[in-house]
């Protein structure tokens, strides 16, 4: 398929600002207490310098952003959704 001619090139494209995102990584969480740890220390280990990593906790019940260590807390975003009457 080709690129269409009005589709910006990165040499068109204005230079990131010093210190802004590149890369957003949003991380649905729900129930993920056994996992979210080695989740979590695989974002934070990738070579981008510049990124964010919003963990979007979903009603979990167990607990699953307060077994993070307080380095990967620093780097998460979070956002927790609660729910009136939430799913079994």
């Amino acid at each position: 398929m080709p690129i269409p001619a009005d589709r910006p090139t990165d040499a068109s494209r204005p230079a990131p600002q010093a210190g802004a995102v590149e890369v957003s990584v949003v991380m649905p969480v729900y129930n993920a207490e056994a996992t979210i740890e080695a989740t979590v220390r695989s974002v934070l280990a990738q070579t981008m310098p510049r990124f964010e990593l919003i963990a979007i906790d979903d009603g979990s019940r167990d607990g699953s952003l307060a077994v993070l260590p307080p380095e990967a807390l620093e780097a998460i975003e979070s956002v927790q959704a609660t729910w009136p009457d939430p799913c079994p």
